[in-house]
């Protein structure tokens, strides 16, 4: 009977977090807004997370309703140049199903 050959470790990494680890800071654009139309909110989602993640640069999302009507949305992106570029879009852009209350760009400095 044949031995088993030993087992390989297989370690997949993103390109964007690759880039991370080697120096290339990602940094998030975190958004706080007061939700006006909580109603609406579903549809909007539906419509604008595609859209973000589609993005220049795009990493990660998470839209987070905090009560009835805060909410703060944080986006990673692979460099500060995109998360610039996404947050200038937000404040362009804005809802109406909500009201931006503030848009800032921050560096990732840690990741779980």
């Amino acid at each position: 009977m044949l031995a088993n050959p030993p087992l390989q470790e297989a370690v997949i990494v993103s390109p964007e977090r690759e880039r991370h680890e080697k120096g290339n800071a990602m940094h998030a654009v975190v958004i706080k807004a007061t939700i006006t139309d909580r109603d609406a909110l579903p549809t909007t989602l539906t419509e604008l997370v595609p859209v973000v993640s589609g993005a220049p640069g795009f990493v990660a999302g998470y839209w987070i309703l905090l009560g009835q009507d805060q909410g703060i949305s944080i986006l990673i992106f692979d460099t500060e140049d995109s998360a610039s570029l996404q947050a200038l879009a937000t404040q362009v852009a804005g809802t109406e199903v909500a009201t931006i209350d503030s848009v800032d760009v921050g560096e990732v400095r840690a990741q779980a």
